[in-house]
């Protein structure tokens, strides 16, 4: 062990002089800080909310939910530990340990049972037995022994002579068949979710027939529950085709047309009218452009020294490989407006565990008002120039130039343990686009930083302010309000200021000044040299001039035509209907 994070508690101060002595590092997270916490830690909330739920859901009285709390968590985090995992059956697979309890003898939290009542001498007319309910698992006796709550008592006792009320409502002859028959809608609780065929679609032949009269005959025609639950499909049907859920509370609607042409829900991963996933990128109409994307970004990956494709049983796997996914993007370029096909293969950061696959995260971005504030100096640097125009004035000051690192989080080195990652999305197509050899089961180990990496943004921000504050390179100075903008004075006389948002980058300031820059930038790190701002961070600028002074016009006309394009794309025309005499 080299290192143990810890929260800042006070109980592990008596772990200092132990830690000390064996060369152990003691890490403490930042307060308010959960991203920091560790899977254990994580795992708290989680089972806190399953053990409060089956209080609620068990129907204890105020003063009993209190005193069965402990025998909730417990409950709580045995069906949490029993439930299937990515890689095993369950959390007691990889120690060798079965289950504390065979899924056969699982029954919910507060179940209400009758415990037959073990006595050597009954009196005739007594009880058999008495009502309790299940709180716990015996989990030293065998698996269908349970720990019940005796509301009699107000004990806990343990025992396997119990028999579990059914939930299930069981008819008799006597009832009448028309009750029944008007209780099918009501009680019905088949499941809305799963329509694999027609029968589970409607739960006609489960829960229907099972409140039906034995005795009473089947009519040929159907029933106004049957039409009912077969209306309920045909909503989750029209639901399904866009994109939503299904809410069971919403029966007051006729039809299932009104509801498709009223609902509307829809998330994007990417911006609008972008493909959201590869099978939306390979449908699309612009296949071949993404196509093309995706080899520029999987090449950029192989040129710059990111990706190293090892055999499985070579790789040193200290840890789960990491798993990836593709972002669409489409961009316009500031200059020739032509749209350019991004394709971002990202790491999905939730795999990543703190403590194994990162220790630190934090990457600072510029505040609005920073950009705001860098962009208002530039525009009183123009007014000094007085009565000049837009083409004179870039010779004297430039307001806003923008260029972007190519594949900026991929020239940072990873150090540490090595990080694996399987193989992207249409690797196989790659493989025979560039002549490689193709196996399933290798793995692709990161050289370099990659996009999607929780530490990515840091090592990446590190090492790029490092070139820019270098005294033998560009010769920065940071700002101590905002460590992402940075400037450099000469003669008390202000050269250059320029805000850092991740991989792009805003400057303003002398011509000459810039070119230095940019120049020495290069030396370093692949750019590309945009120009004069025209659009920066969605955002579109226009430098103007008016009587009043030098001005920038911004707008978001882009980003909302393809916003309502694509809620457009998702919806129907609502029904109108004509309001007499009007």
């Amino acid at each position: 062990m080299k290192y143990l994070r810890l929260d800042n508690a006070g109980e592990w101060v008596h772990l200092k002089p132990i830690c000390a002595r064996y060369g152990v590092t003691m890490e403490y997270t930042s307060p308010n800080t959960p991203q920091f916490n560790g899977a254990v830690e994580r795992a708290f909330p989680t089972v806190r909310n399953m053990a409060y739920m089956s209080l609620l859901a068990s129907n204890f009285e105020e003063g009993e939910r209190k005193l069965q709390w402990a025998n909730a968590v417990q409950d709580a985090t045995i069906c949490r530990n029993m439930m299937p995992r990515k890689d095993f059956k369950d959390a007691y697979e990889p120690f060798g340990d079965d289950p504390p309890v065979r899924s056969e003898h699982l029954t919910k939290f507060g179940q209400k049972g009758w415990m037959t009542i073990r006595k050597k001498i009954k009196e005739k007319f007594t009880p058999k037995a008495e009502e309790v309910r299940r709180v716990g698992y015996a989990l030293s006796h065998s698996s269908d022994t349970y720990v019940v709550w005796k509301k009699s008592t107000k004990k806990c006792v343990i025992s396997r002579d119990i028999t579990w009320e059914q939930s299930r409502r069981i008819t008799t002859d006597k009832e009448d068949p028309k009750k029944i028959e008007s209780e099918k809608h009501i009680s019905w609780d088949g499941d809305l979710d799963d329509d694999s065929d027609e029968n589970k679609e409607t739960g006609e032949n489960n829960n229907v027939e099972a409140r039906r009269n034995p005795t009473e005959r089947v009519p040929n025609e159907e029933s106004e529950a049957e039409k009912v639950l077969k209306r309920k499909a045909k909503i989750r049907r029209a639901l399904r085709k866009l994109d939503t859920s299904y809410n069971p509370t919403m029966d007051e609607f006729e039809n299932a047309e009104q509801i498709a042409e009223m609902v509307f829900n829809v998330t994007t991963n990417s911006n609008p009218g972008d493909p959201k996933n590869d099978k939306e990128a390979q449908q699309s109409p612009e296949n071949k452009e993404w196509w093309k994307g995706t080899l520029e970004e999987y090449d950029g990956f192989f040129n710059l020294g990111t990706w190293k494709v090892v055999k499985r049983k070579d790789a040193d796997l200290r840890s789960r490989p990491l798993t990836t996914k593709n972002v669409y993007k489409k961009k316009l370029h500031a200059v020739t407006k032509e749209p350019r096909y991004r394709v971002r293969n990202c790491v999905r950061g939730f795999d990543m565990v703190p403590g194994v696959h990162f220790d630190e995260s934090f990457a600072p971005t510029p505040m609005t008002q920073s950009i705001r504030t860098v962009l208002a100096i530039s525009l009183f640097k123009l007014g000094e120039l007085g009565d000049i125009s837009i083409a004179d004035a870039r010779k004297k000051w430039i307001a806003g130039d923008i260029f972007d690192v190519v594949q900026a989080f991929l020239n940072s080195k990873m150090t540490g343990d090595p990080v694996y990652i399987y193989p992207p999305p249409r690797w196989k197509e790659y493989c025979q686009e560039r002549n490689l050899s193709y196996d399933p089961t290798d793995l692709i180990q990161l050289e370099k930083a990659q996009y999607g990496q929780v530490d990515a943004a840091k090592r990446w921000m590190d090492m790029f302010i490092k070139i820019l504050t270098e005294p033998e390179g560009c010769g920065l100075v940071r700002c101590k309000s905002d460590p992402c903008v940075l400037y450099k004075r000469k003669r008390n006389h202000l050269q250059v200021i320029m805000v850092i948002y991740v991989d792009d980058s805003l400057i303003c300031g002398e011509p000459d000044a810039i070119e230095e820059i940019k120049t020495k930038v290069r030396k370093k790190v692949d750019i590309i040299d945009i120009g004069q701002m025209e659009t920066h961070l969605g955002v579109g600028y226009k430098l103007k001039k008016d009587d009043i002074g030098w001005y920038y016009e911004c707008e978001m006309k882009k980003y909302i035509e393809e916003a309502v394009r694509d809620f457009e794309k998702h919806t129907k025309p609502v029904r109108t209907y004509d309001t007499p005499a009007v």
